[in-house]
């Protein structure tokens, strides 16, 4: 029972034509609480044993575990801790990058009684609420909307909508900026993998290029660093095939 539901799994064979990562990442995750609800399961006596007691003890300490620690932490009342933790998350992917960012609100708000949120608050709730099926942005889709008292029907939001399946040229692509504004970090996410390599230039205000960001062909979220950029108003422009992909504002709060 155990190698037909999780083998696929724990080997890491699961391929998908699309939201490869994102698909492997629920899998992974909805394994790891099987194996932390019901040890027993890495225990069986027979030779695969090794495989799950390795998956478990890998997937502690990412972020897989983490999140689950946080979740129990929140639970048991335990909100200092689910802080500190949440702050030491790793956000490379777009599902933990958004994951981290609906924890710490919730942690400054809810979790202390107010139900208050500011509009800075809003704003960075809103795109992963409304923009990602929980497919795609995972867990965090679903708290940002019932922190945001949305009404699935209402702002027509698909739980499982099927993502788009083909790639495409760069050039026609959509690209996202999280947070803008930002303070160290920004994430890119496009809306499909990069086929082509590209290029993010930040401009001052003046026009005066202060920054350019080698992207890689592949790859669908990238995270950059500006944290060397002062607080104020800049421009950025994504280009790909000396074409521009997107331009838009990007504000710098440190």
């Amino acid at each position: 029972m155990r190698e037909r539901l999780y083998e696929k799994i724990v080997r890491n064979e699961n391929n998908y034509v699309i939201l490869n990562e994102e698909y492997k990442n629920h899998d992974m995750t909805a394994l790891y609480r099987v194996l932390k609800s019901d040890t027993s399961l890495m225990y069986l006596g027979d030779t695969a044993d090794v495989m799950y007691q390795q998956f478990y003890t890998t997937e502690k300490i990412s972020n897989i575990g983490m999140i689950q620690e946080i979740e129990t932490l929140i639970k048991q009342g335990n909100d200092s801790l689910a802080g500190v933790k949440t702050a030491s998350m790793l956000d490379q992917k777009l599902i933990d990058y958004f994951r981290k960012q609906v924890n710490e609100i919730y942690l400054n708000t809810f979790a202390e009684g107010n139900y208050a949120l500011t509009q800075e608050q809003i704003e960075i709730l809103m795109p992963i609420a409304v923009n990602y099926t929980p497919w795609e942005g995972g867990d965090a889709v679903y708290i940002a909307r019932q922190m945001l008292n949305l009404d699935d029907e209402v702002i027509e939001a698909d739980f499982a909508k099927s993502p788009k399946t083909q790639p495409t040229n760069a050039k026609t692509m959509n690209a996202r900026l999280y947070p803008n504004p930002a303070s160290d970090e920004v994430m890119i996410a496009f809306d499909k993998a990069l086929n082509s390599n590209a290029v993010l230039e930040i401009y001052g205000y003046a026009g005066n290029l202060l920054q350019s960001n080698q992207l890689k062909s592949g790859y669908q979220y990238i995270s950059v660093t500006v944290k060397d950029l002062k607080a104020g108003l800049y421009f950025y422009k994504i280009t790909s095939d000396n074409e521009v992909v997107c331009k838009n504002k990007l504000l710098i709060n440190h």
